[in-house]
Formats: structure tokens, C-alpha cells, sequence
């Protein structure tokens, strides 16, 4: 899974296309990666992947550094409002969408407590040819 973090956002994206939304990629720098629409509903995404695990728990990164500021400044949890969902992949390739009301003021979480959240799986992609 060493390319995973690659190939999120193209997951991410064909995700929504095959359920019909539109996908906008803002421009950078923003606090998401996506903008999604279908009618009405418009969603802002930020995408995270993960392969990390605490006592067989995936634990994935949701909170995000300010640009242009160094690595070993601590993450901050995102504002209100300035994310929809995170669209999440983990380490055996499951797919969670998480609105983010659902993580507010959090800077990590621990995908087990999130399996309603669950919405798929990317596994059929890691098949060797």
C-alpha cells in the first residue's frame, strides 16, 4: 500500500462519478480536495488514507497543518463548515464516507468506531496482473 496516498483522490472521484455526482478539484490551496454535485446537493471533500495500525485498529489523520508551515507543527482539527465529508481509505483498502459534524474538533480517529460509515471497498484495485 506504499502508493495508496497516490491514488486516494482518483478513487475518491470515481467513487462519486459512478453515483452520478459532478466533481469539481478546487484551487489549491483549500481545506478540501473535492467538490462534489448531484442536483441540489453540493459536498466538499477532503480525502485521507491510512495505514497505520494501534492494536489492530486503523487509525487515520484528519486534522490538517496550515500551508506553508512546517511538518512538526502540530495538525489542527478542521472548522465548522469548511469540510462536508471525509472520504476515507484505509490500509485493506475500505472506503468510509464520514461527515465531518460526526468528527468535529478531532485531529485522528479510529475507524472501528466509525463502521456505519463504511461504504465500500477498493480491494478488487490491488489485484496483481
Amino acid at each position: 500500500m506504499s502508493r495508496l496516498r497516490d491514488a486516494a483522490e482518483s478513487i475518491a472521484t470515481a467513487w462519486f462519478q459512478i453515483r452520478g455526482f459532478e466533481i469539481d478539484e478546487p484551487r489549491k490551496p483549500t481545506t478540501y480536495d473535492l467538490v462534489v454535485r448531484k442536483g441540489d446537493l453540493v459536498k466538499t471533500v477532503q480525502v485521507k488514507t491510512t495505514t497505520y495500525r494501534d492494536n489492530g485498529n486503523w487509525l487515520v489523520n484528519i486534522g490538517r497543518r496550515p500551508s506553508n508551515v512546517s511538518k512538526s507543527v502540530s495538525r489542527l482539527a478542521y472548522v465548522n463548515g469548511t469540510v462536508d465529508w471525509f472520504f476515507i481509505i484505509d490500509g485493506d483498502l475500505a472506503i468510509y464516507l464520514v461527515p465531518a459534524s460526526e468528527v468535529a474538533g478531532q485531529v485522528t480517529m479510529t475507524l472501528s468506531h466509525y463502521q456505519d460509515y463504511r461504504v465500500g471497498s477498493a480491494a478488487s484495485l490491488a489485484i496483481q496482473l
